[in-house]
């Protein structure tokens, strides 16, 4: 579950993923934990907001799929057996 913890600061299952903060004069940038690492994305302009919101919806996707999948060594059914 994505969280406001503090103004700008955002957590995914209770782990950092997200924080906005200026990074100079009129430069808002976010750091977003898309892979392993960081990514710091500028946000000051509509089209900047609108690819980091689908970078975000492109990882909760992932997140998701990776959720949904039957763990390793899954179940396995014999020849001619049915559900």
């Amino acid at each position: 579950m994505l969280e406001e913890v503090r103004p700008a600061v955002f957590h995914l299952d209770g782990k950092d993923f997200i924080h906005f903060h200026e990074n100079g004069p009129e430069a808002l940038v976010a750091d977003v934990r898309l892979t392993r690492g960081r990514v710091r994305m500028p946000v000051a302009t509509t089209q900047q907001q609108a690819e980091l919101m689908e970078r975000i919806e492109q990882k909760l996707g992932s997140l998701e799929q990776r959720s949904e999948k039957p763990p390793a060594g899954g179940v396995h059914h014999k020849r001619g057996d049915t559900m």
